[in-house]
């Protein structure tokens, strides 16, 4: 437990705090210092009491509330810093004025600041804020804390237990320790997942930009345009339907799954990814990856590139043109019922391994298959039984064993 004192002086007693958590001690600390500064400087006038605050000083000097913990604190309408010390929870209700600051310490705090520009830094325990509009900061040590952002912009960092934020209209920047989830609003939001635990993202109409962490991910674009990049935890992420979302893979094992014109979806490093695309036009590449990646084409005009690794490759209701990886044998696998557009497949190396599966499509499918066989400029092409045209650019023909039932 690290300690924070906001130092005594003119008469004044220090008021000491003890962090849950070390990773937000210097914010504190530097809170703390500038507190008493100003306090010093004169600037702030300083104020023992809880409840119903006094009038406004008529010089306009800000009021400083020293509450020792427990019961309720009620923020002037003018310039304020709070100081809430103490182990048990206290309310704080913001007067919405232009620069208010609560430094709060492990008892938890509950705190709504109907406004105005807010400073927030909670050391411990279990806290509730909320913002109601302005330029806000928030700072969480240990405990669980739940942050309300409905308007305005802000900054809202969090220590290492499990945190939950609802984000509104404004620009924000979330980044945690711990757990998290967070449900998006409307706005520019950049989410930075920071430490070992799980998070959830859910982006709503905002335009999101996710960094994960060493935990696991589930991050959902929602219907705005999405740039996602996974960490060492790896998850799932899904573009948001507003298209040209760019999700890329971390060094974890990561599912991306596209959904309209312009996404791309990019695999990463050396275990394996799935990348699925959806309705749109969109791009799935392994070209930074050497693992055996699967990629999935959807019902658009998609573009499937391999890696350094093997790939599986899964022909979609739309068009797709698919490139084998350069490390091994590739598969192109085609479903019956699923299938039913056109495929054409560059690199296709029979001698390295490369082969054509074929589900659903009966037992007699390969030599049926092979009899609608013709060649052409492009290369040859067959049709399958649901009307799927498969071509092999630079192929003049192909041998059974080059398609397999599965």
């Amino acid at each position: 437990m690290a300690g924070v004192t906001v130092p005594g002086g003119g008469g004044r007693p220090p008021v000491a705090f003890q962090v849950a958590s070390p990773d937000v001690s210097a914010v504190g600390a530097a809170l703390g210092a500038a507190i008493a500064a100003r306090l010093d400087a004169g600037t702030l006038t300083a104020a023992l009491w809880t409840g119903i605050p006094p009038a406004a000083p008529a010089s306009g000097e800000g009021e400083l509330v020293i509450a020792s913990g427990g019961g309720t604190v009620r923020v002037p309408a003018y310039e304020a810093a709070v100081l809430v010390g103490g182990g048990r929870p206290t309310t704080v209700e913001g007067g919405g004025n232009p620069a208010q600051t609560v430094l709060a310490g492990t008892g938890g705090l509950y705190f709504d600041a109907s406004g105005g520009n807010t400073t927030v830094w909670a050391g411990g325990g279990a806290n509730r804020i909320a913002f109601g509009g302005g330029i806000n900061q928030a700072v969480t040590g240990g405990g669980s804390d739940t942050i309300l952002a409905a308007a305005g912009s802000g900054t809202i960092a969090s220590g290492a237990q499990a945190t939950e934020v609802q984000l509104g209209a404004g620009h924000a920047l979330v980044a945690a320790l711990g757990a998290l989830t967070v449900e998006g609003g409307t706005g520019d939001e950049t989410v930075g997942a920071l430490g070992p635990d799980g998070v959830v993202v859910a982006a709503g109409a905002s335009r999101l930009v996710f960094i994960g962490g060493d935990g696991g991910a589930m991050v959902d674009g929602g219907t705005g345009s999405a740039t996602m990049f996974g960490g060492a935890g790896g998850g799932s992420f899904a573009a948001g339907t507003g298209g040209g979302s760019r999700l890329v893979a971390g060094t974890g094992a990561s599912t991306l799954s596209g959904s309209s014109d312009g996404d791309q979806l990019f695999a990463l490093g050396a275990t394996a990814d799935a990348l699925l695309a959806g309705g749109g036009n969109e791009t799935l590449s392994g070209i930074a990856s050497t693992a055996d990646n699967l990629y999935r084409a959807g019902s658009g005009n998609d573009l499937l590139g391999g890696g350094a690794g093997e790939g599986i490759f899964i022909a979609g209701s739309g068009s797709a043109t698919m490139i084998g990886g350069t490390g091994g044998a590739n598969r192109f696998v085609f479903l019956a019922g699923q299938a039913g557009g056109a495929a054409l497949i560059l690199g296709f190396d029979a001698a390295r391994g490369d082969a054509v599966d074929l589900s659903g499509y009966g037992a007699d499918a390969v030599a049926a298959t092979l009899a609608t066989a013709r060649p052409g400029p492009g290369g040859l092409t067959l049709t399958l039984a649901d009307h799927t045209t498969v071509t092999f650019a630079g192929i003049g023909s192909l041998s059974e064993g080059a398609i397999r039932l599965i």
